[in-house]
């Protein structure tokens, strides 16, 4: 049997969701935009991340900052002004659609982060700067890195048993944190931001384009999570296209268990 080609790159299994909690954390976005209230579609929204952050105008704009679902019309117009600032802002941004999220994450997480990857959102992995430094070196593709916002970071041991919050829900554990420790005392890490896509999976192809919003869809029953080599576009890091599966070539497994690093597993696909 031939070596696989790709490898998902993923989080390890946790005995629990108060260790996934623990370990890992949870970052947030302050700044995306609103989904869309389209009215010949269902209320819809992507999970695109950008890698910059919003315009300084729009931060406290209530649809940057509620997120809600609006109208088609005034969605189009939102999202043209915002373009139209980030090109004066000189990136390089063909178009913005519903949910599309900035920059920067913030996170909170109830102890020391001591592990190379960090599962702290969708759509993206946390990493120390010992695997952004390799990757670099490396020359990888299809990944920008920049730095993590930390919030509040727990004094005790990653390592140590988690806690069980009085509520009894794992998210609610930051809350309950004694002490924490100061920026300066914490180790730097980066949110790596996935760039490149693979080709469409079998499966997935687009069967209907709304006229209204110019929603795209696809039969999910029929999409088929695998990827081929004829998908390949030619990164080393990328998202298997429909999905947020991060997935990345051989060499980069390899590259990772030369490092050996820490809370991520690479399983084929």
């Amino acid at each position: 049997m031939s070596e696989p080609q790709f490898y998902r790159l993923e989080a390890p299994r946790y005995e629990s969701g108060y260790e996934d909690t623990y370990i890992n954390g949870h970052a947030s976005h302050r700044h995306s935009l609103p989904g869309l209230d389209c009215p010949d579609c269902t209320p819809w929204s992507g999970g695109r991340l950008l890698p910059f952050e919003c315009p300084e105008e729009f931060r406290k704009h209530e649809n940057i900052k509620e997120r809600w679902p609006i109208p088609t019309d005034a969605h189009r117009e939102l999202c043209d002004q915002i373009l139209a600032a980030l090109h004066q802002a000189g990136h390089a941004i063909e178009s913005l659609g519903p949910g599309d999220t900035f920059l920067p994450a913030v996170l909170d997480i109830p102890s020391c982060p001591e592990f190379d990857f960090l599962w702290s959102t969708l759509g993206s992995a946390i990493v120390s700067e010992r695997i952004k430094t390799a990757f670099e070196s490396a020359g990888l593709t299809g990944i920008q890195f920049v730095p993590i916002c930390l919030q509040r970071v727990g004094k005790a041991y990653a390592t140590d048993p988690p806690p069980t919050p009085s509520t009894g829900e794992p998210e609610d554990m930051i809350n309950e944190v004694e002490e924490f420790l100061m920026h300066s005392e914490v180790d730097p890490y980066f949110q790596m931001i996935i760039t490149a896509n693979s080709a469409t999976p079998p499966g997935a192809e687009i069967t209907s384009v709304c006229d209204t919003c110019g929603r795209e869809s696809y039969d999910k029953a029929k999409r088929q999570l695998v990827m081929q080599p004829e998908m390949w576009q030619g990164h080393d890091v990328f998202f298997l296209a429909t999905t947020l599966y991060i997935l990345i070539t051989p060499a980069v497994r390899e590259l990772l268990e030369e490092l050996e690093a820490t809370n991520v597993e690479m399983r084929p696909i």
